[in-house]
């Protein structure tokens, strides 16, 4: 049942500027602006999910965005219809919580069920994330709301973007690709990057294992979520028997490219699988490459002094000037001091 409250037609892009503040809700609100005024790529999303129509039917698509409904004050972030013969539900996240999410999945899943009979049980709930998740985690979420596969759909907001390939020359779609820019992708061209969205300098702490993965085969990995960065600094631990840890080398960031199977990262480093597997760390799981140039040494290193306590437990953020001034680690400001300073 719906409820009063202010939903808003997606058919003026000029009423969707800035009404919303929850970036989340733009960015659906975008897409669904692009879905009322591109057939083609409306067609093709509607494919994905199993809808076929005639192109005239196309014309009479309704969509929505910010819908209300009476079940636990729920709105929707993009509503699709054709009354009498189908309604979609998308919900948007730009943040991988794909076990939270559920309840919320659940709340729109009891919506749909009591629409069914109205729709002819043509219902559909289309979840989209800015990350990719597991097809095992898709699946439990299927079974756990009790949804077909042809009911229930996962999005990265990056597939999503992609459609948008089937019109480029589109003035509309031209300004979609430019207000989203690269940050539903999982790669990034960091010299592409604005400044504000990408760290100077990420320290990096390194054992022997990952010190060789990074001169062969040119690369760093971290968790998923870690920044941008223009430089890795290389902080090397376990160097031998009284050897300071200390920052020894650093190199520029090319490009990162986040989900990345740490499978995938690993062939050729059995030393990488046998501790990833002694730490319980799931080689199917996923972490971020930073793709490096040159490895360059320092022309003297950053010791780890006794007593200086460390600055985090895997990376932490600095500029270059800073890396340059110090003589000891325990010295470096990180990004968040240098800024309250």
């Amino acid at each position: 049942m719906e409820v009063q409250g202010e939903s808003m037609r997606v058919d003026n892009i000029f009423e969707l500027i800035n009404k919303y503040s929850n970036e989340e809700d733009q960015i659906s609100a975008s897409f669904g602006f692009i879905l009322k005024n591109n057939k083609k790529i409306l067609d093709k999303f509607l494919k994905i999910i199993k809808i076929e129509l005639k192109p005239r039917e196309l014309n009479e698509v309704d969509i929505e965005t910010q819908v209300p409904y009476e079940v636990g004050g729920s709105r929707i972030d993009l509503q699709m219809t054709v009354y009498d013969k189908f309604l979609v539900f998308l919900e948007s996240k730009l943040y991988k919580k794909e076990e939270k999410i559920f309840d919320q999945l659940e709340k729109y899943k009891k919506i749909l069920d009591k629409k069914k009979t109205e729709y002819d049980n043509n219902i559909r709930l289309v979840y989209v994330n800015k990350q990719p998740i597991k097809l095992e985690v898709i699946q439990r979420l299927m079974e756990k709301l009790n949804l077909s596969e042809n009911e229930f759909f996962f999005f990265s907001w990056e597939d999503l973007i992609n459609l948008t390939r089937e019109s480029p020359k589109k003035e509309t779609v031209k300004l979609f690709k430019k207000y989203i820019g690269d940050t539903m992708y999982a790669k990034k061209v960091i010299d592409e990057q604005k400044i504000k969205d990408i760290v100077e300098v990420l320290v990096v702490y390194t054992e022997p294992a990952f010190w060789e993965l990074a001169q062969k085969k040119g690369i760093v990995v971290q968790k998923d979520a870690s920044p941008d960065a223009k430089y890795i600094a290389f902080l090397r631990t376990h160097r031998g028997k009284n050897i300071r840890s200390a920052i020894t080398h650093i190199a520029e960031v090319k490009y990162t490219e986040s989900h990345v199977p740490r499978r995938i990262t690993y062939e050729g480093f059995p030393n990488l699988v046998e501790r990833a597997k002694k730490k319980g760390h799931d080689l199917d799981g996923t972490h971020k490459h930073y793709y490096l140039g040159e490895i360059v040494k320092l022309s003297r290193e950053i010791p780890h002094l006794k007593g200086e306590g460390s600055k985090a437990q895997v990376n932490f953020s600095t500029n270059m000037s800073e890396l340059l001034r110090v003589e000891s680690i325990g010295k470096i400001k990180t990004l968040r001091k240098l800024r309250e300073s």
